[in-house]
This record gives C-alpha cells, structure tokens and sequence, in this order.
C-alpha cells in the first residue's frame, strides 16, 4: 500500500511538472504571436517655440491588454526612453494618444517590442497642432477631486450648522432650551 500511495506522488509530481512546463511553454508562443504596433500620426512644426509636436498611436493585435514597460522593448530614440508612451496598450487601434515635443533634428523613433515608427520634418503633416499636454498647464484631473472634495466639506458644514449636529460646529441651541448658568 504504501508503494502504490509512493507512485501515485511520484505520478502526481511529474504531472503537475509537465503541466507547468506545457502552460508556460504555450504562453510563450501566444504572446509571441501578439503584435503591438507604434503608429506616428502627424507632425506640425509650433512656430511659437521653433520645436517640432509628433502625435503618435499605437495597434494592438492581441485581443487583450498588453503590458509593455518602458525600456528596450517600449523606448523613443534618440533621447530619453520615456516620452509620454503608454506601457499598458489596449486591444484594437488607437489613434491620438499621446503627444512628444521634439527638436526635428534627424529622426524621433519609437519602438515598441520590435517593431518602429519613425518621425521627420517631411512626416504627414497635422493639419493643426496637437498641443502637448505639460504637467501643470491646464491640467484638470486633479482640479476636479479638489472642486469636488471643497463641495462636499462647504455642504456638510451647513448642514452642519442649519440641523445642529456638530460635524464642523458646536451644536446650535434651541431658543426654548435652557441656557446654562454660570
């Protein structure tokens, strides 16, 4: 008996070993199958600044969300690896996504697991500009929380005050209650 319990550990382990191995070898293969691609949109040349705005997006073929941190496999050239891009791409095509200030000295690529989209001063050109989004200019997503969250503060202190609960303010007193006597 106790042989027979000592295989079937020994076949369970080995199973779930070939289990494993063929799960991650499968993995492997699909989400090498996956293609996300960049995409350059337009460029325009901001006469204002004498600087050069690119509009880029990206194709996601994998039917689900694909993870890609910035680095090799999801990096611009020349310069810094991180330009705004995304890192988490979404299934489908995705236009106007983001945008990259660029001095339109040679060519700004962006390559992302492999495959490269490229940007010049004879790229298509936008027929407007795609401002960039700056942190600090114009920025609402945290305007709104801070509206918001002010909102409520302002609503619960008068509802406060007019109810006498004491949330924000010393109970009120009533005109018929005692006052106290010192």
């Amino acid at each position: 008996m106790a042989r027979i319990r000592g295989l079937l550990g020994s076949f369970f382990v080995a199973s779930l070993a070939a289990s494993v191995l063929l799960v991650a070898t499968m993995s492997g293969t699909a989400s090498a199958s996956h293609k996300q691609t960049p995409i350059l949109e337009c460029v325009f040349k901001d006469t204002g600044t004498g600087k050069w705005n690119t509009l880029w997006g990206y194709d996601n073929t994998s039917g689900s969300v694909e993870n890609i941190p910035i680095g090799t496999g999801n990096e611009f050239s020349p310069g810094a690896q991180s330009q705004g891009q995304p890192t988490a791409f979404q299934p489908g095509q995705h236009d106007n996504v983001f945008v990259v200030t660029w001095s339109g000295s040679g060519t700004l690529t962006w390559t992302l697991n492999g495959q490269s989209a490229s940007a010049t001063t004879s790229s298509t050109k936008c027929s407007q500009n795609p401002v960039p989004i700056v942190p600090g200019t114009g920025n609402w997503n945290l305007a709104l929380p801070v509206v918001l969250v002010a909102l409520m503060t302002l609503g619960l202190g008068l509802y406060s005050w007019r109810f006498g609960t004491g949330l924000f303010v010393p109970p009120r007193r009533h005109q018929d209650s005692p006052t106290p006597q010192q």
